[in-house]
């Protein structure tokens, strides 16, 4: 059998699987009276969708809007082998430009990743992005629009 991870929940002493159907597709797979090796961790929560949407719905067009505003419709220049090449400001543009910034500001060697961080390192990217606008743009990023 492949190396299979599943998550569990302890509800009033049992554990239950996060995902019954995976669970119960991977029991089929298991043969009477083989013996599994399990590990046990407690689980990382993970950055969740409505960070993600709160930086690409508000933090984002509001940062294009402010560079714009200062006059950076070429948010940086992308170096080829003997050229220059201008990058226009825009949503993409400032998420690859900003998490630089954040690698130079975290300076540990580390480059950072959306998609790889957790939570909490998500919450810190977005934590800085308030304060490169505060001292860039004088302006705060706006709150998170809760539902």
């Amino acid at each position: 059998m492949k190396k299979t991870k599943l998550r569990f929940q302890k509800l009033n002493g049992v554990l239950n699987p996060a995902i019954r159907s995976q669970f119960d597709s991977m029991m089929n797979t298991i043969k009477e009276g083989e013996f599994l090796d399990v590990e046990f961790q407690t689980a990382k929560e993970g950055k969740n969708s409505k960070q993600l949407g709160y930086l690409y719905a508000l933090v984002y067009p509001n940062m294009m809007a402010w560079f714009i505003d200062c006059g950076y419709d070429v948010l940086y220049y992308e170096q080829f082998k003997t050229f220059q090449a201008p990058v226009k400001t825009s949503i993409d543009s400032i998420d690859y430009f900003m998490k630089k910034m954040f690698d130079i500001f975290r300076n540990d060697g580390k480059q950072f990743s959306k998609s790889k961080a957790t939570k909490e390192e998500l919450c810190d990217y977005i934590t800085y992005l308030d304060r490169f606008c505060i001292e860039t743009f004088g302006q705060a990023l706006p709150d998170a629009v809760k539902k």
